[in-house]
């Protein structure tokens, strides 16, 4: 199913990164916002998979801390301004 992979972050900090997917990005953010006590803000999202999404997991999976957020690594931060406007 086609949606957009999603990386954002708590306001004021530097991490940790989420990387998520989502039909929905700002939909997304309100659900993560109401459950979350830091002000999130969103890094960027592009077109992708749930298997996208997996892919981006495996390749930065020596920066995760638990689930689907991780350490603000210099790679993951290159990696998304990459592909992020």
């Amino acid at each position: 199913m086609s949606g957009f992979i999603y990386f954002l972050k708590p306001v004021g900090m530097d991490g940790p990164i989420k990387i998520g997917w989502s039909c929905e990005v700002n939909r997304r953010l309100q659900e993560l916002q109401t459950a979350n006590a830091a002000r999130l803000v969103l890094l960027g999202f592009i077109p992708g998979t749930m298997e996208d999404e997996r892919a981006w997991h495996a390749r930065h999976a020596t920066e995760r801390l638990e689930a689907e957020w991780f350490r603000p690594s210099q790679a993951l931060l290159d990696a998304i301004a990459k592909v992020s406007p």
